[in-house]
């Protein structure tokens, strides 16, 4: 996980921070890996892997079966199907192939039963979605490699309902009582080229730059009345330098340009100093600069309703053509070290983001109805701490503590409780005899209130652990496990009222050939 922004290195909207996500490659668990799951409300599952290949060429392939029910409070519930490949060629000594494709299906439950609505009824929802990414790398020699990546993306939901029977008029005649039909269904792609070059200067800096280009859209013909669809290309530059100017000095600096069909031409630089006290401690400070474009539906979404016999009711929302693109100016310093007597881990540091141009949602309508247009209405200073400890007191146990204190001071009341002002938590891991395995985790969350559609979550505690025993059966590795979650009993809420999560229990049995 990177904090901050960073787009010259992660690219377009790496805006408050990047999570960047890296698989294991096929060679790193060849073989079958079966799994499964069950527990309290319904939560199951399974999953089969198989690792195959030899040589110059390599392969997983990868099932799953997932169903969910996160909340006894409501109906939602999913489940989930997922087949994901991946294959790795080593074409010569300096040429490698790297292709992988990805689907899921889903069968979901959505709506709300504790407060009935018309408008937000309990229905089931078909969802999906579709990956493939191919990349090519050749390396040139020990300081120098290229690489050339495409992926597509498509990922689409069908859902839609109708309100019968809603009184226009009410009351005895002349009442007037209409249909009302809600089509929700929705489908985005993507597709990107990346081009991207690693080069050796000299024996104490190396530079990586690229290009890439990007086309997406998305077809959803209840959000945007009268074309229902849209799309765009953007186009970026970028690179980053790694400058060692003297032995405990490493300066990275790096600039992207984008060309967003949208918000036009942005520059996002970001420069970082690292300073090593010692080979086991280093202070670093940086600072760097985002944009955020704003997406289809802000700029062009027009929601009207309308009735089955298309007479026209309101209209819920409408586009703004002039939306800028939101913008961050981010400054952090930190610590990073290694108390080795103590066998202990630390990363802490202070940051003072600035961030302008805060797209909100304001009602334009001066009468009695809402409409609402996406406006830079807001900007926000978001200034804070966290420190993350690692401490091994001994071979067999880790301790990981973190803790946050965050606070917003912005225009806009909602965004300033959006973030809780104080996080906490702690794991411990400890590694027992005969193969067995405990952990147990604590986390303490501060109020905040969720943007847009969502509620307020009051500050909670909630307590996790794992027991787990490993073995061989059979000549092949076996894995028991039994998670409790929230085990508290406490319930808290997640974004809405009716999103309680309570106590519950699965167990989980894998086993490798």
């Amino acid at each position: 996980m990177v904090r901050g922004p960073n787009a010259a290195a992660y690219g377009a909207n790496a805006f408050f921070g990047v999570i960047n996500i890296i698989t294991k490659e096929p060679a790193e668990v060849p073989g079958l890996h079966v799994s499964a799951q069950a527990g309290e409300q319904s939560n199951g599952g399974a999953m089969l892997r198989y690792g195959g290949g030899s040589g110059d060429f390599r392969y997983r392939l990868t099932l799953s079966d997932q169903r969910r029910d996160r909340f006894d409070t409501q109906p939602e519930k999913t489940t989930t199907r997922h087949l994901d490949f991946r294959g790795d060629w080593l074409l010569s000594t300096t040429d490698e192939l790297n292709i992988s494709f990805a689907a899921s299906r889903g069968d979901w439950r959505q709506g709300r039963s504790d407060k009935p609505d018309p408008f937000e009824p309990v229905r089931d929802l078909d969802v999906g979605s579709e990956h493939f990414q191919a990349k090519f790398k050749r390396v040139v020699d020990p300081r120098t490699e290229w690489s050339l990546q495409f992926y597509h993306i498509r990922a689409f939901v069908d859902d839609g309902f109708t309100v019968q029977d809603y009184p226009l008029i009410p009351g005895p005649p002349p009442a007037f009582f209409v249909d009302i039909p809600f089509n929700l269904e929705q489908t985005q792609w993507r597709e990107d080229v990346e081009f991207q070059m690693i080069d050796g200067l000299g024996n104490n800096a190396r530079m990586v730059w690229g290009a890439e280009a990007r086309w997406e859209g998305v077809d959803a013909p209840g959000y945007f009345h009268g074309k229902s669809e849209h799309s765009g290309a953007l186009y970026r530059l970028f690179g980053n330098i790694e400058w060692t100017p003297a032995e405990n000095w490493v300066v990275n600096g790096g600039i992207m340009a984008e060309h967003h069909y949208y918000t036009g031409l942005d520059f996002s630089p970001r420069l970082a100093v690292n300073y090593q006290l010692s080979p086991e401690h280093a202070l670093r400070a940086s600072i760097g600069q985002a944009y955020r474009s704003p997406t289809f539906f802000e700029v062009d979404g027009d929601v009207r309703y309308f009735t089955t016999t298309d007479l026209f009711l309101t209209q819920r929302f409408a586009p703004n053509k002039n939306l800028r693109a939101e913008k961050i100016l981010s400054r952090e310093i930190g610590y990073v070290g290694h108390v080795r007597a103590l066998n202990l881990h630390v990363d802490a540091r202070l940051f003072d983001d600035r961030v302008r141009k805060l797209i909100g949602n304001e009602d334009i309508d001066p009468g009695a109805d809402e409409t609402f247009q996406s406006d830079n209405m807001n900007h926000a200073d978001i200034r804070g701490a966290d420190v993350q400890l690692r401490w091994q007191p001994h071979r067999d146990v880790d301790l990981i503590l973190n803790c946050a204190r965050v606070k917003i001071d912005s225009n806009d009341a909602d965004i300033e409780e959006s973030a809780p002002g104080n996080n906490f938590s702690a794991l411990g891991i400890w590694r027992l005899p005969a193969g067995w395995e405990a952990s147990a985790a604590v986390y303490r969350v501060g109020y905040m209130k969720w943007l847009d559609d969502g509620d307020e979550t009051q500050e909670y505690t909630r307590i996790d652990a794992r027991l787990a025993k490993r073995w061989k059966w059979q000549g092949r590795q076996t894995e028991l496990s039994l998670v409790g979650q929230n085990l508290g009993g406490e319930r808290y809420t997640e974004f809405r009222d009716n999103n309680q999560f309570d106590t519950r229990a699965y167990v989980g049995v894998a086993v490798d050939w």
